[in-house]
């Protein structure tokens, strides 16, 4: 475990504090002078990635209760995030390999791996908040793929047409790739002053309105909510996006601009500049899904820093292959027959908030003093009924 983890490829590099939870991300000149892309106030504190697990949201930056470790790898960094008996987070940013075709090498792949440290099915949603500061400087908060310049609050529903965020000046950008290749699409995207996209879970975009409040001036922001995941004790999810970067940007997008565009067409193309990585490829051998002791028990053994290994996985993610196959689609032929009871399971029974209901009913059950154990039985097999029918469907 290190408190300090770095890694610099080409012009762009992260920095991850574990004691904080935090993260930062620079732009670094030929002259060796480095331009955060993102509020740096407080070690970039205003940046953070949020999980939901059922109900309770999880602010995940060393803070209420939440475990942080940063990481070193061979080919980049990572931040660890355990809540006890919860959930473990991991963060991975991976660089790409020496040799990259020119442009690439300023790009960054950020795999989010989830993974249920607890005894029951429970539902999980990931969240980022990107406290951008380029475009503030310049002539337009944000552009995207389709739009060339955005000055206002927005939601993105869909990024298909839209396919990325960017926030740039004269002397630096950062765009966020949100559709195209292996990337995990967003459920939304929103736009919006930094404070208000950390005041609720969903925030609320004002369409035509501008960034500054009572509070703060023109203080804009990228706010990111993925869709969730349902699993079991020991599953893990994994969710997939990429930042490309760039330096020199002079003119304002015209000069040297992210190579965003041109990183997702090269993956889509088995071209993939990212170490054991290709198109529709699961995590290689040794990346971040490999076993190691969970968190828990690794806390209890205190081993020194001499007989801990430096795990680049999350625990409890034994088959990586087998959860990727399940993203590809497989077809009729090759997936599993659903059992009776999962064939049976109703529309409304797959509603979120029917299956949160059930989740939260089934831990009242458990924490009560007296337990109707055959109440109990058909209640979890209900939940794994619904369970059944959302991964076949693609959840």
């Amino acid at each position: 475990m290190v408190d300090r983890a770095e890694y610099k490829k080409g012009h762009v590099k992260a920095v991850l504090s574990g004691s904080q939870g935090t993260f930062g991300l620079y732009a670094v000149r030929d002259d060796g002078k480095e331009i955060p892309l993102l509020s740096s106030y407080d070690f970039f504190k205003s940046t953070a990635f949020l999980l939901r697990v059922g109900r309770k949201e999880y602010l995940l930056n060393g803070s209420g209760g939440v475990k942080s470790e940063a990481r070193q790898t061979s080919s980049g960094v990572q931040m660890a995030y355990t809540i006890p008996g919860k959930a473990f987070f991991l963060l991975d940013f991976t660089f790409p390999e020496d040799g990259t075709v020119a442009g690439l090498e300023d790009t960054i792949k950020v795999r989010m791996y989830t993974v249920n440290l607890g005894s029951n099915p429970q539902t999980f949603t990931s969240k980022a908040v990107f406290d951008t500061i380029l475009g503030e400087s310049s002539e337009k908060h944000f552009s995207t793929y389709a739009i060339d310049e955005l000055n206002t609050q927005r939601t993105f529903h869909s990024m298909k047409q839209d396919r990325w965020i960017c926030s740039a000046n004269k002397s630096a950008a950062i765009e966020f790739l949100f559709c195209g290749a292996d990337v995990s699409e967003p459920d939304f995207v929103t736009l919006g002053p930094i404070g208000k996209l950390y005041d609720y879970w969903e925030p609320e975009a004002h369409e035509g309105k501008g960034f500054s409040t009572v509070l703060s001036y023109n203080n804009s922001g990228v706010a990111v909510n993925w869709k969730t995941a349902y699993l079991l004790p020991g599953q893990q999810d994994e969710k997939v996006f990429y930042i490309a970067t760039a330096e020199g940007v002079e003119p304002v997008y015209a000069g040297r601009l992210p190579s965003g565009d041109e990183l997702i067409e090269a993956v889509e193309a088995g071209r993939s500049p990212f170490p054991g990585q290709k198109a529709s490829d699961g995590p290689a051998s040794g990346s971040p899904v490999e076993k190691e002791p969970v968190p828990q028990e690794a806390e209890k053994q205190e081993p020194t820093a001499e007989e801990k290994p430096a795990p680049a996985v999350p625990p409890a993610a034994e088959e990586p292959k087998l959860q990727e196959a399940e993203k590809q689609e497989p077809t009729a032929e090759e997936k599993p027959e659903l059992s009776e009871a999962a064939k049976a399971v109703a529309e409304e029974q797959l509603d979120y908030e029917y299956i949160q209901n059930l989740i939260d009913y089934i831990e009242s059950l458990e924490e009560a003093g007296s337990i109707d154990r055959e109440e109990l039985m058909s209640l979890n097999e209900e939940l794994d009924a619904i369970f059944e029918r959302l991964r076949s469907m693609g959840n």
